[in-house]
């Protein structure tokens, strides 16, 4: 490989960083198209699916689609690592890319839930508002976040490896 490492890893993470600041983009879009034109339309039931898998449904695709990435970005760098130094550096990368990928789609996300017509609760419920449900509860947490994007990079570090020196 003619680049120096830092490059490399440099160019792969700048490339997946852009990968899911769009991501990003595309959910926080689509979250308030949701909420503006499907979200009015709906029963309490179907708002409540609509509105809790949206989210989940963006973060499985950013999930499985690190790897994927990865193998892609592997294959294009495949003749390009001639040893397996190489390919390691191209797996890091993708390492890294992956999970900051993943971070970034994932604020995004949570950005993104769509929401329906809030109701204004004036203190005259007859729990005091005390027993209000709180949907926020099931989504997921900065650390569950987290923890999807490291699994996903150590994902995406075996696919860019496997693909960079084998796949070529």
């Amino acid at each position: 490989m003619n680049k120096s490492p830092r490059k490399t890893i440099g160019g792969i993470t700048l490339s997946m960083f852009g990968i899911g600041v769009g991501i990003a983009l595309v959910a926080v879009l689509s979250g308030a198209w949701i909420s503006a034109t499907i979200v009015p339309e709906l029963g309490a039931a179907e708002e409540e699916v609509v509105t809790s898998y949206t989210p989940l449904a963006f973060l499985s695709v950013t999930a499985l689609g690190a790897p994927i990435v990865a193998g892609i970005v592997g294959l294009t760098r495949s003749e390009a690592s001639e040893t397996t130094r190489d390919a390691a550096v191209i797996g890091v990368a993708c390492l890294v890319g992956a999970t900051l990928m993943v971070l970034v789609a994932g604020v995004g996300i949570a950005f993104s839930e769509p929401t329906g017509p809030q109701e204004v609760d004036n203190g005259n419920s007859s729990d005091g508002g005390e027993n209000s449900d709180n949907a926020s509860s099931d989504q997921p947490t900065v650390l569950d976040i987290v923890g999807l994007a490291g699994l996903c990079g150590v994902g995406a570090l075996v696919s860019g490896f496997v693909t960079a020196r084998f796949g070529g």
